[in-house]
């Protein structure tokens, strides 16, 4: 009998710009004809790999290739044979290992008719939407219990079944989707639109997000099947339907567990209750043959002689350390008498450990005399074939080691130098990901060579520098030394302090402090005055400077002195102001308002200005503005509107990738957007296309709290927790 429902498949996929950073393999295999559908169903096998590398991207390549060809092409239908294939993937990926920085994580599922069954590792997402219910039911929880329940001995350790109802919608999606879309907003984006819209819809939005990952996911409809007689749906709103789905995964949470030690410790068991124990008598059938020459001879089981043989190892090892520790214990008690005893105690001691060896060798000297002459001359050629065993055989393996670490050392450089050639091709083709991937292989390649000797030392640090200089250029890194402008302590201005440039005098406001204090830049002399209140995030237009006070912003001029007040600002993380208009940044509210010029401040009532098709990151924090605006996440990842639309704009991918922005700028009048990574200890310079033109770096950098760009002057300031700092700007023409 037919399925009274159908799953209809719908994919979508976001390919990332770094592929080092973020790289996401989906595939999906579809029935060729209803026969295999009722079979075999639908498969989908998602993996993404987060820091990763080439080798491991192929690797994962040819899991999926073996996941698809071992469920579809090695069918089997008298057993689950899902389940077979997910254990025959376990097997294949116990030796891919994950290094320290990699995540990895999949999702390996299939649908076949109205049943649901599915496996992961990591931190995927699978969300299933029930008509009637608000808000969607998470099927893979990331808590801290659930991963500590996890097995860690096998890849995918668990296997969840459920069975579908007409209109229930099953999302599946990778692990950076949920950084972006709440389980509220998928709800609204889900509810009342089909497989097709939702898939067409994320995949549009993913892209005009332009953070630089890959995404990727599924859509799982159930809709009911052409000429079905009977049509069930889940009552709406049904909880008790969501529990009957999930009732599978008790039954099958253990199934993956590999039981090796379990197993093994059965089988020494069993050696053990069948080792050979005291004869005893017993009778012997008529007609055996017997030995009568020569002692019984026993058949002894292969796990009593490998329980011998560590028996034996063990009570040698013990003696042998239990000898070395009352060695040590020994000479440790003679260094502590020697030492704290006086000159006098201790030439005595020098003494009597002198005539205690001397008395010990003739001692061994007087018994070997007593031997007999034969017995001398057979201990003398033993010791003699002893030493010469010993020490040709340790100078053999010297000798064998030392080749083969300059075989490996060989190999080594060449791989290195191969691949530094291999970047610096890259490099002049533009093709910057794949120069930067080759150069990291070549640093990993670096720390494998060996380290002891000079030579060795000498060829690491000369690998070393070549790389790290390819790595440089790369990178457009350039190491500078910044001047201290002024010096300033947290008793004169409490830390954090923000900067901005009135004329030939930049003006350091305090979070904390109800003053400023202004550095004239032509003779370094300072002054202070006394603000309304503390101080932060200025900005400035034309030769007016605004600063905000609290939940307001207000004009502030070189005195002091504020003008009217605009209160609206509230929980604003930024505001810009351009064209006659305060733009205010309000991520909570996934929203832009724009407040009209009104005289010397802004009108109270203001306008959205994002408009209803363009989405705003959830983790924006700054603005800036060339008539154009960008909104600068916390990440590094920037948005370009226009009109309150997005338009497509992405910033090169740099190394090492940004680790959290602490401000930004750029106007009108600049080619540049200004990017500080204070914790990155860099200020990063992109053009207005977003290529990637410079990297400013210094350990003064990393205390910097806010900067301001003179790109007259070609000069950059920041305040630093010494005071002011600056340094010259060269990619400047």
């Amino acid at each position: 009998m037919s399925s009274p429902l159908t799953i209809r498949t719908r994919e979508f996929f976001v390919e990332s710009r770094d592929h080092d950073r973020s790289h996401t393999i989906l595939s999906i295999t579809e029935p060729k004809d209803a026969e295999e559908a009722v079979l075999k169903g639908t498969l989908f096998v998602l993996f993404e790999i987060e820091q990763g590398n080439a080798r491991m991207v192929e690797y994962v390549q040819d899991t999926v290739r073996f996941v698809e060809r071992s469920y579809y092409e090695e069918f089997a239908a008298e057993r689950n044979h899902f389940e077979d294939t997910v254990m025959r993937t376990n097997q294949l990926l116990r030796g891919f290992t994950v290094p320290t920085n990699t995540g990895v994580h999949a999702l390996i599922g299939v649908v076949k008719k109205s049943e649901l069954s599915f496996t992961a590792h990591g931190s995927p997402d699978m969300w299933l939407f029930v008509r009637g219910l608000e808000r969607p039911h998470a099927l893979l929880p990331h808590d801290e219990e659930e991963k500590e329940k996890e097995s860690p001995s096998s890849f995918f350790s668990e296997l969840i079944v459920g069975t579908l109802s007409i209109q229930d919608i099953v999302l599946v999606t990778s692990t950076h989707v949920r950084d972006y879309f709440t389980a509220d907003r998928l709800g609204k984006m889900v509810r009342g639109h089909s497989s097709e819209e939702i898939s067409r819809h994320l995949e549009r939005i993913l892209k005009e997000l332009g953070s630089g990952l890959s995404f990727a996911g599924v859509v799982l409809e159930a809709v009911p099947a052409p000429g079905a007689k009977s049509i069930v749906t889940r009552p709406a709103g049904s909880n008790a339907s969501i529990e009957a789905f999930l009732s599978g995964q008790e039954k099958t949470a253990e199934f993956l567990a590999p039981t090796i030690f379990r197993n093994t410790w059965l089988w020494f068991h069993q050696q053990w209750a069948a080792r050979p124990r005291s004869r005893s008598a017993s009778h012997r059938p008529h007609g055996t043959p017997t030995r009568t020459h020569g002692p019984a001879s026993e058949q002894f089981l292969l796990g009593h002689t490998l329980w011998y043989l560590i028996k034996s190892a063990v009570i040698l090892l013990g003696r042998l350390l239990r000898g070395i520790l009352i060695l040590l214990w020994r000479g440790l008690i003679l260094l502590t008498a020697f030492f704290r005893s006086s000159p006098s105690e201790r030439k005595v001691l020098q003494s009597e450990t002198k005539r205690s060896v001397r008395g010990r060798i003739a001692t061994w000297y007087r018994r070997f005399r007593s031997l007999p002459p034969r017995k001398q001359a057979r201990l003398s050629i033993a010791s003699l074939i002893f030493v010469l065993a010993v020490g040709g055989g340790t100078t053999l393996i010297y000798q064998r080691v030392q080749a083969r670490e300059a075989r490996m050392t060989a190999q080594l450089v060449q791989d290195i130098t191969r691949r530094h050639e291999e970047a610096q091709a890259k490099i002049i083709y533009g093709a910057d990901a794949e120069a930067r991937m080759l150069l990291r292989e070549a640093e990993q390649l670096i720390t494998q060579l060996p380290k002891r000797g000079a030579a060795n030392k000498q060829v690491r640090g000369q690998l070393a520098g070549i790389v790290a200089t390819a790595l440089a250029e790369l990178r457009k890194e350039i190491l500078v030394q910044p001047t201290l402008v002024v010096p300033i302590t947290d008793v004169a201005l409490a830390r954090p302090r923000a900067l901005a440039l009135y004329g030939e005098e930049i003006m350091i406001g305090s979070a904390h402090t109800s003053r400023a204090v202004l550095v004239k830049l032509t003779s370094g002399t300072t002054r202070e005055v006394g603000t309304p209140n503390p101080l932060t995030n200025a900005y400035a237009i034309d030769k007016t400077v605004w600063w905000q006070l609290g939940t307001g912003i207000a004009p502030i001029n070189s005195d002091g002195a504020a003008g009217e007040l605009f209160g609206q600002l509230g929980n604003a993380s930024d505001y810009v102001i351009f064209n006659q208009g305060l733009y205010v940044l309000r991520p909570d509210e996934e929203q832009i308002i724009r407040y009209p010029a009104r005289g010397e401040t802004f009108s109270g009532s203001g306008q959205p200005w994002i408009k209803e098709q363009t989405v705003l990151p959830l983790d924006a924090r700054f603005l800036a503005i060339d008539g154009d605006l960008y909104v600068v996440s916390a990440n590094g990842s920037v948005q370009k509107l226009r009109r309150g639309v997005a338009i497509p704009f992405n910033l090169t991918p740099i190394d090492p990738d940004i680790t959290r922005v602490t401000d930004v700028w750029t106007n009108e009048k600049s080619s540049f957007i200004y990017i500080l990574d204070a914790e990155g200890g860099r200020m990063v310079v992109f053009n207005k296309e977003g290529k990637l033109r410079a990297q400013y770096r210094a350990d003064a950098l990393k205390t910097a709290t806010g900067f301001l760009v003179d790109e007259k002057k070609k000069t950059a300031y920041l305040a630093v927790d010494e005071g002011v700092i600056s340094f010259d700007l060269i990619h400047l023409p």
